[in-house]
């Protein structure tokens, strides 16, 4: 889709399907200007709307304020606004928190690290299991069976 408006626009630029040619074959003649193109070309004047006046740079970004935020509030925001809501859950979780890891194992923290990085969770009543703290999903309630809802 994005090369449809790249032709457009080129398109758009080029003046439309019909270009201005010059009558016999000759080529246009141009007096040279100071800041003249390196290449050889005369400076291209500022572009100007129909009455004449020069495009302000101000028109010229208007368009893309609207897109730039509709990005925003479509994309950035929200990730921004769970990135915190997960912050917030990993940062309440503390000793026989009911959890649920990423991988899908359920069991009840029995420890948390002094750095606060790994999270020890008991599965069964013998066995014992160390994740980081990233690793898990949600919070399910303690260990009386109060669930983190209500």
């Amino acid at each position: 889709m994005s090369w449809v408006f790249v032709c457009l626009l080129i398109f758009a630029q080029a003046g439309g399907a019909e270009s201005p040619q010059p009558v016999g074959g000759a080529a246009p003649v141009v007096s040279p200007v100071a800041g003249a193109n390196p290449v050889g070309g005369a400076a291209l004047p500022p572009p100007e709307n129909q009455q004449g006046e020069p495009v302000s740079l101000l028109m010229t970004i208007l368009p893309f304020l609207p897109i730039i935020l509709l990005m925003y509030l479509l994309l950035l925001r929200p990730e921004q606004q769970a990135q915190k809501k997960r912050e917030k859950l990993l940062g309440s979780l503390k000793k026989n928190d009911r959890v649920a890891t990423i991988g899908g194992i359920l069991g009840t923290v029995s420890n948390i690290s002094d750095d606060g990085k790994e999270v020890t969770i008991r599965v069964d009543d013998n066995s014992k299991i160390r994740f980081r703290r990233s690793a898990i999903a949600e919070i399910l309630g303690d260990e009386k069976g109060t669930t983190a809802a209500g």
